[in-house]
């Protein structure tokens, strides 16, 4: 029985080059993203803002879709009507933090501490957050800047009580408990925001 050669045949030695921008992204972590699901129907004023809102530091991804699409894909979501919805586990998972007390930060979908060039839309990501999407979009049609939502301050009545009247024009109510926690997240927002000018 003869025995198989064990020689082996080496052809030329080809060059492999790996592309530039794969090589540089190795060990660099990629950019946290939120999913914002759109209904088709969103109201004109707040489609293609993105350009418009501060910056922050997550991407966001908007996908047009339906009610009936988004009640289908498991989990809770936070957003309005107006902005959109984003995945509330997908979002508590890129939060930003206030450096010195470490605590997380209820912030617009891309992550802006910015607030004095919030947009409509980011004032009603950030409302939605803390209290329920009705409110938050009564509340974000009202505030239309940070001057607006510097007025909420806790222990104080004055700006809750012309608050009041006006949620209410939109068959809403604004529970104190709820001004207060509105409150106290502007000021976390307004420290970090200040801490870094």
């Amino acid at each position: 029985m003869q025995q198989p050669s064990m020689e082996v045949e080496i052809g030329p030695i080809i060059g492999v080059y790996a592309p530039r921008d794969i090589s540089q992204n190795i060990g660099v972590p990629a950019q946290p993203e939120h999913i914002v699901y759109e209904f088709q129907d969103r109201p004109i004023e707040y489609q293609n803002d993105d350009d418009e809102n501060a910056p922050g530091p997550i991407r966001l991804r908007r996908v047009r879709t339906t009610r009936a699409e988004v009640g289908e894909i498991l989990g809770t979501f936070v957003g309005t009507h107006d902005t959109g919805f984003v995945n509330k586990y997908q979002h508590q998972r890129y939060r930003v933090y206030d450096p010195r007390t470490r605590e997380p930060l209820k912030l617009p979908f891309n992550g802006s501490t910015n607030m004095s060039d919030w947009t409509r839309s980011q004032v009603q990501e950030f409302l939605s957050q803390i209290v329920s999407p009705h409110k938050a979009q009564a509340i974000g049609r009202l505030c239309l800047d940070e001057i607006e939502l510097l007025l909420f301050e806790p222990k104080t009545s004055q700006f809750y009580a012309q608050l009041i009247p006006l949620m209410i024009l939109q068959n809403q109510y604004l529970e104190w408990h709820e001004y207060e926690q509105i409150s106290k997240e502007v000021a976390k927002v307004r420290r970090v925001q200040l801490g870094r000018n």
